[in-house]
């Protein structure tokens, strides 16, 4: 009777560890992969847009053409959202991916199709600067008294226009609709006229 008694607790300890081991396996299964935290700063700390400078290929210290692993060493406390890269303009499908501090969107990192090497970013927060003070969320009119006249295009695609920054290899996108556009155009692939100078950049890609 006692051996008996001892063999059925040892088959209840089976089953209750085995119900445990099912009910981790399903929780680590249902884990959200599509918001990843790369805290290591604690977030008390705030983030520090000033180390993340708009640049010639690069924001900060992450480059274009660096691998998104080495990249996101630099994004420490921001919290990532797999996006399509289509939303910033680039086809061919893949992922790309949207860094927020709090509930704030900085900036996005586009890797090349089938890969983890960066084609682009964006740098979408109003603090982040360029050497000479430009940001997204800067007018027109703030672009071209550092530049002059910035050639503007249509990205007939996305339905949105940019003014390029040739040397720099920046895009600096405005998404207007198409009843209030930023510029007129004599024919689609050649550069407008600027019309509304007060229109404001939604985010800068870095080429």
């Amino acid at each position: 009777m006692r051996l008996k008694a001892t063999l059925l607790f040892s088959l209840f300890l089976f089953c209750s560890c085995k119900e445990e081991t099912k009910l981790q396996n399903t929780v680590k299964e249902e884990e959200p992969t599509e918001t990843i935290e790369t805290a290591v700063i604690p977030s008390e700390e705030g983030f520090r847009f000033e180390d993340f400078q708009i640049r010639k290929g690069g924001l900060g210290r992450i480059n274009v053409g660096m691998s998104l692993e080495e990249s996101e060493k630099y994004l420490r406390g921001l919290t990532r959202k797999r996006c399509d890269p289509f939303d910033f303009g680039f086809d061919g499908g893949g992922d790309a991916y949207i860094y927020y501090w709090k509930d704030q969107p900085v900036l996005a990192l586009i890797p090349e199709m089938d890969t983890n090497i960066l084609l682009a970013i964006a740098a979408i927060h109003k603090e982040l600067k360029t050497d000479s003070g430009l940001h997204p969320n800067a007018t027109i009119k703030d672009i071209q008294r550092h530049y002059g006249n910035l050639p503007l295009y249509q990205n007939l695609m996305m339905s949105w226009e940019f003014l390029y920054d040739e040397k720099a290899n920046w895009d600096f996108v405005f998404m207007k609709d198409p009843e209030h556009q930023v510029g007129n155009y004599e024919t689609p692939d050649a550069p407008g006229k600027v019309i509304d100078f007060n229109a404001k950049t939604d985010w800068i890609t870095i080429h």
